[in-house]
This record gives structure tokens, sequence and C-alpha cells, in this order.
């Protein structure tokens, strides 16, 4: 599998063991700030969106055949499948129980099972995009770029303008229509640029500009002045 971070093209993917959710604050931050370091240019934006109802529609069956194409063995991959799609679950409200059989899409949250079901499809439609993601990045310093980063559904861009950032997240999406079958909230397409940068008007009307980003449940992207 596509490692959690790749330095050269500016890649970091959480949701993993050793990584925190205020690692993603943290680089949305580090760009804002890189951002009001240029007050005459006023470059910079990142670009987020969540993948809608995720879970729900993860395809077990097309993730093992992605797992034996990177030569897994077959019984890991069986004992995968046989977790998320064999057991039977009831669900219970008021006085009533429906039982769900087995089944072919969807993942059971909160398990495991899930949580690596749910790395693979983004990791994967990241992979496929490294080209064009690592050519747009964000460069905040001479050794180091910040391109994209995600945790789970959650996918976050950075480039030097609204265009570049929007279009890194576009590409991903047509990967995860075409190959994984998923696609963006419309609501939660957002960009968000240095204050004082020129408005973008060349847009999808889907992407929304945000002055502040609700980043895994953390706010980040306060400007610089008034949080001094």
């Amino acid at each position: 599998m596509p490692s959690f971070l790749d330095c050269e093209a500016g890649i970091w993917h959480g949701a993993i063991p050793g990584t925190q959710t205020l690692e993603c604050s943290w680089r949305v931050q580090l760009c804002v700030e890189k951002f009001s370091d240029n007050n005459l240019l006023s470059v910079g934006a990142v670009a987020s969106a969540d993948i809608e109802q995720y879970y729900d529609n993860i395809k077990p069956l097309r993730v093992a055949g992605y797992l034996a194409k990177l030569d897994i063995h077959p019984s890991i991959v069986y004992a995968l499948l046989r977790v998320q799609c064999l057991p039977a679950i009831r669900l219970n409200l008021l006085n009533r129980s429906v039982y769900l059989k087995n089944r072919t899409i969807g993942a059971i949250t909160g398990t495991r099972g899930a949580g690596l079901l749910g790395r693979i499809p983004v990791a994967d439609a990241v992979d496929k995009c490294r080209a064009t993601v690592q050519e747009l990045g964000l460069s905040v310093s001479p050794l180091r770029r910040i391109s994209c980063m995600t945790w789970v559904d959650n996918l976050y861009t950075f480039s030097e303008s609204p265009a570049s950032a929007v279009q890194m997240l576009e590409q991903i999406e047509n990967v995860l229509v075409r190959d994984w079958s998923v696609k963006f909230k419309p609501c939660s397409t957002v960009y968000m640029q240095c204050e004082g940068a020129a408005a973008c008007n060349d847009l999808d009307s889907r992407w929304k500009s945000v002055r502040v980003f609700a980043c895994v449940r953390s706010p980040c992207g306060l400007e610089w002045k008034p949080a001094k």
C-alpha cells in the first residue's frame, strides 16, 4: 500500500497508528502562517472535501481485489471479507428489531477492518494523482512541500492558488468515482485563501470560500494578525 508519508510529493495520510488529528490542524495552520508571511503577494490556498456516505459505499470485494494485486496473503483477504460481509447485525429501535444478513456493500463502522477498508480507496486515488499533486503542491521551505493530507474520508490540498488546490481534489475525486464509486459530499467542498488575495471567480459554483476550516473537529485557519 502507499506509504502514509511521501515527503517528496508532500503527501500525508492520517488515521493510522502513529498519527494524530492535531497533525491535520498543524499542517493547515502552518500553511496559513506561510501565506501570511507573503503580505505583498497574498499567495496561498487550502481546499477541503469529505467523501459522501463513505463507509456505506465501500465495496469490500473491490478492496479484496486490490489487496490481492498487492500479493497480500489470501487468508488475510478472506478474513477481512468474512468479518465485514458475513456477520448478522441486529438493529434495535423501540420494540422493533431488524437483522442485516450477508452484504457486499458497506463496512461495519468502528471495526478495525473498516478502518483498513477506509484507508485503501483514498490512498489509492491520491497515489494515482501523485504527479499532479506533487507539481501543484505548496512549497513551505526549500526542502519541504505540503501538497495533500487525508484523514479517512477527509481530504485537504495545499497550493499557491484556489484553482490549483481545487484542481488536485477534483482529479482525486475523478479517480474515486471511476475506481471506487464514491464522490465528494456537495456541502463539504470548500477552500480558504490568504487574506487580501484576489477573489477566485473561475471555480465551479460547488466550491465555497470560507475564512475558517473545521479541520477534523479542530478549528484552524484564523487570520494571523487577529490571532496574534
